[in-house]
């Protein structure tokens, strides 16, 4: 049998001999840099509510006929109504010019406003600062009108402003008015300084019961455009005979 004459060899990839070369690793893929938070929106932005002018006495509250002197409730520059609270008397009274025709219910002998600096914020919400102030005027307290107890204290929900007051007894037949069953009139305020027309009533509980003879006073109706209240006026003999609004418009800073 002949030799083979050689040795066969085959190279699968038909180039020739030898290992391939290894196929190159991607690079790493870069990944994006993350894009940045929005901020969030409706950001609270917060300002101080205060009077933009100063205020203008609405219409008497009570005994239209008084002849008392007014003597002035005023928050001050950087101050607003917030709540009011009266001390009523413990028993019934007489006309406050001691004239005959029989008594009449309980009534006020000294009415009290609650001052206090209030932030309003973007969101709706507002707050007030403390320590709030009080101040108050009294009657002389005689025919009836002392002794007198407290009534408890109404307050406007945080960001409301005192806009409106209402009572009863005001003008009762035969004159003799007395000063009973009282309302405070809150008005929300916006962040632009302007009432937003919602309001809400909050009774003085503990100012009497009488639903006879009515009297009222808004800011919103007094002729000034988006008043609140920044004071009142209280006039006074034996005990309160009425009281009058101090009316302005309003700016948030």
């Amino acid at each position: 049998m002949a030799a083979v004459a050689g040795s066969c060899s085959f190279n699968p990839s038909g180039t020739g001999g030898g290992i391939d070369a290894p196929v190159p690793v991607d690079a790493p893929v870069t990944v994006d840099a993350q894009a940045p938070v929005d901020a969030p929106i409706d950001a609270d932005v917060s300002c101080r509510l205060r009077r933009a002018a100063a205020g203008t006495p609405g219409n008497l509250i009570g005994d239209t006929a008084t002849t008392a002197t007014v003597g002035n409730l005023d928050c001050g520059p950087d101050a607003l109504p917030i709540g009011a609270s009266v001390l009523l008397s413990n028993q019934n009274t007489w006309g406050q010019d001691g004239g005959g025709g029989g008594l009449r219910p309980p009534g006020a002998y000294q009415f009290s406003l609650v001052c206090g600096a209030v932030t309003l914020h973007g969101d709706g919400t507002g707050t007030v600062g403390t320590p709030t102030t009080t101040i108050r005027r009294i009657g002389a307290g005689n025919f009836g009108w002392t002794p007198a107890s407290s009534s408890s204290l109404a307050t406007c929900p945080p960001g409301w402003i005192l806009g409106g007051l209402s009572v009863h007894g005001a003008e009762p037949p035969g004159g003799m008015p007395y000063f009973n069953n009282v309302a405070i009139t809150c008005y929300q305020i916006g962040v632009d300084g302007i009432p937003t027309g919602q309001q809400q009533v909050v009774p003085i509980v503990g100012s009497g019961t009488v639903t006879a003879d009515p009297a009222s006073g808004e800011c919103a109706a007094s002729g000034i455009a988006n008043a609140a209240a920044v004071g009142v006026g209280v006039y006074a003999t034996a005990g309160i005979d009425a009281v009058a609004l101090s009316c302005a418009p309003l700016v948030c800073q």
